[in-house]
Formats: structure tokens, C-alpha cells, sequence
């Protein structure tokens, strides 16, 4: 989760927290947080991000 979160914001501009933040047993999930104003274009930008593999 941790590279998959840090290539996310490098390339797509949208910020996930890496699981491991809050402990090696949440190492494989991320958190994410979101306010209104930009959470389509965030979701848009993530799904863009995931159908390119």
C-alpha cells in the first residue's frame, strides 16, 4: 500500500494514506480521507489511475 499510495500522488495528484501509518497489520490498506468540493474529480483521477494499471 505504501508504493501504491506514493506513486498515486506522484502521478494522479490525489493522497492516500498508506495503512502502515497506523500499524504494521494495517500494512496492505490505505485511508482515505475527502471533503465534498473535490471528491469527483479525486474519484475520477483515482479511477484513471487504477485503469491504467
Amino acid at each position: 500500500a505504501d508504493a501504491f499510495c506514493a506513486d498515486l500522488v506522484e502521478k494522479a495528484g490525489v493522497m492516500l494514506l498508506p495503512g502502515s501509518l497506523y500499524g504494521p497489520e494495517y500494512a496492505a490498506s490505505f485511508r482515505m480521507g475527502f471533503g465534498r468540493r473535490n471528491l469527483p474529480e479525486a474519484l475520477s483521477r483515482l479511477e484513471a489511475h487504477l485503469k491504467q494499471g
